[in-house]
């Protein structure tokens, strides 16, 4: 069984990964973050179950739902909306970051979560 995860390439994501710099569409990739500022592209990374199972629980689910939307809202706002502390949102947010699920964006002393992630597939062999 594999868990594979689509989502969005950030600007790190192309300064760090040598795989992608070899991407036949690295140039039209950089290109389209200069003149927009978002990147299209996609990639496809596997999860693990556990991530997988943690991600799925009520909080992130309720997290992801509202970073579906797509507003830009500080970890604070996320927060009310959620009824949950600031430090349980963010300890969330920062899990969703180490696995690329979000990009914690600053925008002056704040960080927004950006919602990369566009789709979970599970594979059975």
């Amino acid at each position: 069984m594999r868990i594979v995860m689509r989502r969005k390439i950030v600007p790190e994501d192309l300064e760090v990964n040598e795989k992608l710099r070899i991407h036949p569409q690295y140039g039209m990739i950089v290109k389209e973050y200069e003149e927009e500022g978002e990147i299209a592209a996609n990639v496809e990374e596997e999860l693990s179950p556990e991530v997988l199972r943690r991600l799925m629980s009520k909080r992130m689910v309720e997290i992801l739902e509202i970073l579906e939307r797509g507003e830009l809202i500080n970890i604070s706002e996320l927060a009310r909306k959620l009824g949950r502390s600031i430090p349980n949102v963010y300890y969330d947010l920062q899990f969703m970051e180490k696995h690329r699920i979000i990009y914690l964006r600053k925008m002056g002393s704040v960080k927004i979560p950006i919602l990369l992630l566009e789709e979970i597939r599970v594979e059975v062999d």
